[in-house]
């Protein structure tokens, strides 16, 4: 996939990104391990975000909102057995806001721990199904929310740790993904 793409401050801690992108692809299936058949694919997507970020003190807030579709067709093939596949479309559509707090405490020895949350409202208008470990389909739901809490902090000078842990799903019964990341970041100057 190739396309467009720009950045651009639109006010004072403010921006907005947006791309483009249109793709295509030819592709080969061996459905039943005999044969192989040849189709072809053309896909695009559209994202655009929009983020702030504003500092009072050493409180920060950073509002987010963006949108993203992505749509592929497959084109319609005739298979080796003589069976038409028609063209197929699959589509997925999501938009997702909210806001992230962190507050930067100072250590009278150097250094800075910051906690922070995020809440974040997520509308899948067009939804995808997911497969689990079972290979059951489960649905990610037409609305959720999705929640992080964060810690970083700077150690020593050059060393900074950021721990976050994930939660997805928030009100939807059906899915729920959580994960959590841990990451050391180390200057050597």
């Amino acid at each position: 996939m190739a396309g467009p793409y720009l950045v651009r401050e639109i006010g004072e801690g403010a921006w907005l990104d947006v791309l483009a992108l249109y793709g295509h692809s030819d592709n080969t299936v061996d459905p039943l391990g005999l044969y192989e058949d040849e189709f072809e694919t053309s896909r695009y997507m559209i994202r655009a975000n929009l983020t702030g970020q504003w500092q009072w003190g050493e409180l920060q807030v950073r509002p987010s909102a963006s949108v993203a579709h992505f749509e592929e067709t497959q084109d319609a093939y005739v298979d080796s057995l003589g069976i038409t596949i028609p063209e197929q479309t699959i589509a997925i559509g999501r938009f997702e806001a909210g806001p992230e707090l962190s507050y930067r405490y100072h250590r009278a020895n150097g250094g800075w721990w910051e906690p922070s949350i995020a809440v974040t409202g997520v509308w899948d208008y067009n939804p995808a199904s997911l497969m689990d470990v079972d290979g059951l389909l489960v649905e990610t739901g037409d609305l959720r929310a999705d929640a992080r809490l964060g810690l970083r902090a700077e150690l020593a000078p050059g060393a900074i740790i950021d721990v976050r842990a994930e939660f997805s799903g928030l009100g939807q019964g059906d899915f729920e993904a959580n994960a959590l990341r841990a990451e050391l970041r180390l200057s050597f100057h």
